[in-house]
């Protein structure tokens, strides 16, 4: 059962991530991404965070939230992904509708004798009768699986807990998996966005030049507008 368990959250987690993807195909592909967090350090300026999160308050503070909408497509998600599990639907309704969960029900394990009205009625007395015989039969049946756990329940559990061991190893392999291409991500764009940094480097230093050039020429040309203007 936990492996059947896991294995629908799997699924689900499935059907997020391709919600995830699909969101992102959605989005705008001709995006430009000018964030280089590995080498843009102006946030590190004095009141230059402040001044961020003052802007990120004022755009807050004029976007309009309604949180019935918000995140409203997970609970599509959620739906199409237990559609065939009356269960687990029914339960979540009873959550969202904030309903006690049902008490456990013990009255067909109780052996009643008949009332005081029914206490000369035959009939009574043969539905306690064979109601008896049957939580007898229900705790011989027990006391039968009981004794056959003990004898075999050990090797049971045993290979469920085999089946456990294997299942943990498969996760925590993937996990170990992701986690290398999420290093091996981050360092990529380090390198990339270090490399990016030398060449902006590169050219904020070219631009400085043809700044100072382009001063100088005009410098240059005011002066030989000044002397021609002498000179006329």
């Amino acid at each position: 059962m936990l492996y059947h368990t896991l294995s629908m959250c799997g699924t689900v987690l499935d059907l997020f991530s391709c919600e995830i993807n699909a969101i992102v195909a959605m989005s705008d592909v001709n995006a430009t991404m000018d964030a280089l967090p590995y080498i843009d350090n102006d946030l590190d300026l004095p009141g230059m965070r402040d001044a961020v999160m003052d802007l990120i308050e004022q755009e807050k503070s004029v976007m309009p939230f309604d949180e019935e909408k918000y995140l409203g497509h997970v609970k599509d998600i959620f739906f199409s992904a237990f559609q065939d599990q009356p269960l687990i639907q029914a339960e979540h309704n009873r959550i969202m509708a904030a309903e006690p969960f049902a008490a456990f029900d013990t009255a067909r394990y109780n052996m009643p004798a008949p009332s005081a009205k029914q206490v000369k009625s035959q009939e009574a007395w043969q539905e306690s009768v064979a109601n008896a015989r049957a939580q007898l039969q229900h705790q011989m049946t027990r006391i039968e699986n009981l004794e056959l756990l003990t004898s075999y329940g050990g090797q049971k559990w045993t290979r469920y807990v085999d089946q456990l061991e294997k299942l943990k190893a498969q996760v925590e392999s993937e996990v170990t998996v992701a986690q290398e291409e999420l290093e091996h991500l981050n360092w990529q764009r380090q390198q990339e966005q270090s490399q990016a940094g030398q060449e902006l480097y590169q050219l904020e230093l070219q631009w400085g030049e043809l700044v100072m050039k382009n001063y100088q020429l005009e410098t240059a040309c005011a002066q030989l507008e000044a002397q021609a203007s002498t000179a006329q």
